[in-house]
């Protein structure tokens, strides 16, 4: 059992580098696209050169690897659901199309709209709460940690400090 719990452990940790890296990857493509910003591109990727022939530690050769493993896992979830909202939207809208005034088009505009707005206030609480894989995932959790906060009256230091530390 043990063992099955490393192994598991390992297996996250590793998916978790690899959508680090590709996050990595995709942001300094994107930034090497933007011409003056594209130096910047430039001096990263001489600093790791730099890095290794220095014989640093490999977990200091890539600097903001974790900011972007972070960036990117939020960026993908805001997609997810916003994606999620987006086919409920286009939904209520081919049902207007069809039946303008039937109950069904209402009702269905009616979830959009709350839908719209339970998935923006979701994804509110979950970046402020840190950005962590769970927070996206589990609506809930985010309500509850939302409510218990308010109730011990921390609730702008807390998400203050957790947004600056981001």
């Amino acid at each position: 059992m043990q063992l099955m719990a490393r192994l598991g452990y390992r297996l996250i940790r590793f998916l978790n580098l690899l959508g680090s890296l590709i996050s990595l990857v995709v942001i300094l493509a994107i930034i090497s696209a933007i011409p003056i910003a594209n130096l910047y591109t430039l001096g990263y990727l001489i600093d790791v050169q730099g890095r290794i022939a220095r014989r640093e530690p490999w977990k200091n050769i890539l600097p903001a690897l974790n900011l972007a493993g972070r960036l990117g896992l939020t960026l993908l979830f805001i997609w997810g659901w916003l994606l999620i909202a987006r086919l409920i939207g286009g939904l209520a809208h081919d049902a207007i199309l069809l039946e303008p005034h039937s109950a069904y088009a209402s009702n269905l505009k009616l979830i959009s709209v709350v839908m719209h707005l339970v998935i923006a206030v979701h994804l509110t609480i979950a970046i402020a709460a840190g950005s962590r894989f769970w927070n996206f995932l589990n609506p809930w959790l985010n309500l509850r940690l939302l409510v218990r906060t308010i109730q011990s009256g921390r609730f702008t230091s807390q998400w203050e400090a957790s947004v600056s530390n981001w």
